[in-house]
């Protein structure tokens, strides 16, 4: 029972994590806050330096998961991944993260995939 609990509570945080890096990339990208109104681009630098914390905690949470996990959750985390390295306004901290991503999960997913092929 415990072990599916906690199977449970990391797809969750998978979820979690994924919409967390997705709502960071909207707003860091350029899109408009999450209430949806025009905001100055001060307002959106500090709602960015609010955000990225959080956006980095997901990040390593993502970093942090079984490489099973992972190719699991993969399809789910990629879209909101790849919108983060399109961010021109993401501070460094979270596109160094990212890079950890990219090279400790995504790499070696992609060159086990090319293995297979």
């Amino acid at each position: 029972a415990q072990a599916v609990l906690a199977a449970g509570s990391r797809h969750r945080l998978a979820s979690l994590a994924t919409r967390i890096l997705r709502d960071f990339a909207h707003v860091a990208g350029g899109g408009s806050n999450a209430g949806g109104s025009n905001v100055g681009p001060q307002q959106t630098r500090d709602e960015i330096n609010a955000r990225a914390p959080l956006a980095v905690d997901a990040l390593k949470a993502l970093a942090r998961f079984s490489d099973d996990l992972f190719a699991e959750k993969a399809e789910e985390a990629f879209p909101a991944l790849t919108a983060l390295v399109r961010c021109e306004h993401a501070p460094a901290e979270v596109s160094r993260v990212l890079g950890e991503v990219f090279t400790a999960k995504i790499g070696p997913l992609v060159i086990g995939s090319l293995g297979k092929s």
